[in-house]
Formats: structure tokens, C-alpha cells, sequence
């Protein structure tokens, strides 16, 4: 059978129900860009497992409606901008959360999704413990060895998609630490989950939704990103309000960031908490954060008081607004010059 593939995530698809078939005997993912080489490649692994051109033929033909059936365009995924480690972090916690696209359609509310055996995905019967989906036509699996071609038996009517764990079945990296691996696998995991387009494109349209509110709660400007001290200081202090308030976050504890500015953002991201919520706790840890940068400032200092002249006081003003500092910065200018000018030792 020619395979006619037209762009890469096209041939991802096909290598890695092949690699599913083979009994995970070749890589998981391609390596390369798509070629005819890469092509022969996989076909050859298929014909090498099965040795049986009828069963491979079958087998490919049901790879292809599955392709057809599941997989979106370039343009229908464009949603994901892998620039936005933002977006990318907090649709990253998501799916590892809910590692069957099963479990991500009821997380963004979408309940009542009926398949029909003349739409339902091909491989609506596959069998989370079967090894080799494509062969899985009922519970009993078919070995190699005694297959004979027979007419594919009717398909099983299935209210709902049989549960696939993804990150199992295709060994995504669940310990993604750069945006750039989660979003290749984000997008894999669009790619090979085997739903309806039509349901897949009202899943990111809730998903975008829910986006749209989450990234509109605030836009961080008051975090220096370089800053791993107040970085630092703002993870534990939305941890400790949460633990203060009950607030579950054990899920949280395995996601990997590139570093803490991202992890602060991705904690509030993933909070599900009421916008108003959410707007108070940004004030509350601003002025928290206000109010412990100045007393680090006042760290070995003490308070010093003594009267002045009505004239001092109001030259020393003077020279504190010409010069843009504080009083006291001027005090302590004017005691240092005066001690290097007598040469006093300290």
C-alpha cells in the first residue's frame, strides 16, 4: 500500500501506531523530518513484525482513517504558541493531570460527547491493555501466528471513548522540564488521541476560554523575572497561604519549571480560585512584598534622635531634594567626609 503523507505530524501519527504494533520495538518518535526514506523505514518495521502482507495492508488502512478522522490541521492547532511558556506551563499540568483525553473533556466541562460507529474513530476498540490496538477487533486478541483475513466483524457501539493513558501508551516524558519538549508532546497528545476532530476543536475552544480568563488575572509586571530572591519569596508565600486555607496543592509538587519566576506564575495560573479571589491575593502579596523590602532596608540600622536648628533642618531638606536622596543618606555623606577629612581611625 503507497502511504501518501503530507506533513510530519501526519507521518508522527502513523510511526507511532506503528511503534504500538511493534511492540514498542523502534522509536518512539521520529528523529528527522519527513522523507520517503523515513517512510520505507517504518513501513519495513510493520512488514518485519507481522509478516503477513493482508494483515499489514488492513492495518494501514485503519492507521489512515484514524489519521483522517482525529488529526487536525497546522492552523487548527495554531492556539498553542510555544513562545508562551505561560500557556504552555498551564496546559502542561492539565494534561499530566488528566493523561486520557477522556478525563481533559470532563475537566473543561464537556460531558455529553455520543460517537456512532459511522464517525467513531476506526479504533474505537482499543483496549488499554492490549499491546497491539489495530488487532484488538474484540477482547480476545487475535494472535499473529492464526490470523487468517476475514471480513472485519461489526463495530461495537460505544457511548463514550475507551480511556487511553497517552503518556503510558506512547511514552511521553512525564518529567518535562523546557517549554520546548511540552510543547512537542502537548501537541502529540492532541495528535494521537483518538477522539473526532469535531469534539477535539470544542475541547480547545474551552480550553482557550478558560485560558482567556486565567491570563487576564494578571500580568506579573511587578515581578522582576532575573529576581530569584523575590521569585523565591513569592512560591513559598502562595504556599503558605494555601496551607493556611486548606488549600490542596499536592498535584503541584512533580511539575517541572525552568525556573522559579515560571513556577511562581504557573502556581497562581493553576489555582482555582475565583477571579476576585485572586485579584485580592495580588495585592496582599505586593504589599507584603512592599512591606519586607523596607525592612530589609532597615537592617543595621537604628533609630537616632537629636534636635536641630529650624535653619539646619531646612538645609538639610534642601540638600536631600537636590541631591534625590533620603535625610539620613545625607547625614551619614556628611559624618563619613568629615571623618576621612580628619583621618580619624575606626
Amino acid at each position: 500500500m503507497e502511504l501518501k503523507i503530507k506533513n510530519k505530524r501526519e507521518l508522527n501519527f502513523y510511526w507511532s501506531y506503528i511503534y504500538l504494533i511493534t511492540n514498542k520495538t523502534k522509536p518512539p518518535s521520529l528523529c528527522g523530518n519527513i522523507n520517503q526514506m523515513e517512510i520505507c523505514l517504518m513501513k519495513a518495521s510493520l512488514s518485519t513484525t507481522l509478516n503477513n502482507v493482508a494483515l499489514e495492508e488492513q492495518i494501514l488502512i485503519k492507521i489512515k482513517k484514524d489519521c483522517n478522522n482525529c488529526l487536525l490541521s497546522d492552523t487548527e492547532m495554531s492556539w498553542l504558541n510555544k513562545k508562551d511558556e505561560r500557556q504552555i506551563n498551564w496546559l502542561w499540568f492539565f494534561i499530566l493531570s488528566n493523561k486520557s483525553i477522556n478525563n481533559l473533556f470532563l475537566s473543561f466541562g464537556i460531558t455529553n460527547i455520543k460517537y456512532n460507529p459511522d464517525n467513531t474513530p476506526s479504533s474505537n476498540h482499543y483496549y488499554y491493555n492490549q499491546p497491539m490496538p489495530y488487532l484488538a477487533y474484540n477482547p480476545c486478541f487475535i494472535p499473529l501466528n492464526n490470523f487468517t483475513p476475514t471480513p472485519t466483524p461489526p463495530p461495537i457501539k460505544l457511548e463514550t471513548l475507551p480511556y487511553i493513558d497517552l503518556f503510558f501508551t506512547f511514552n511521553f516524558n512525564q518529567n518535562s522540564y523546557s517549554n520546548k519538549e511540552k510543547h512537542e508532546i502537548i501537541i502529540k497528545y492532541f495528535d494521537l488521541a483518538l477522539a473526532k476532530k469535531e469534539d477535539k476543536i470544542k475541547l480547545i475552544n474551552a480550553i482557550r476560554y478558560q485560558w482567556n480568563i486565567v491570563s487576564s488575572n494578571d500580568s506579573f509586571s511587578w515581578l522582576t523575572q532575573d529576581n530569584e530572591q523575590q521569585n523565591k519569596w513569592c512560591i513559598d508565600y502562595i504556599i503558605d497561604y494555601w496551607n493556611k486555607n486548606n488549600i490542596n496543592h499536592n498535584n503541584t509538587i512533580n511539575i517541572e519549571v525552568e525556573n522559579n519566576y515560571s513556577k511562581f506564575v504557573f502556581l497562581f495560573d493553576i489555582w482555582s480560585a475565583h477571579p476576585d479571589t485572586k485579584k485580592l491575593f495580588i495585592q496582599s502579596i505586593k504589599k507584603s512584598y512592599a512591606q519586607k523590602k523596607f525592612r530589609d532596608k532597615q537592617i543595621g540600622k537604628k533609630q537616632c534622635s537629636f534636635n536641630l536648628s529650624q535653619k539646619s533642618i531646612n538645609q538639610l531638606a534642601l540638600l536631600a531634594e537636590l541631591q534625590g536622596v533620603p535625610k539620613n543618606h545625607i547625614l551619614e555623606s556628611l559624618i563619613n567626609n568629615k571623618i576621612l577629612e580628619l583621618g580619624v581611625k575606626q
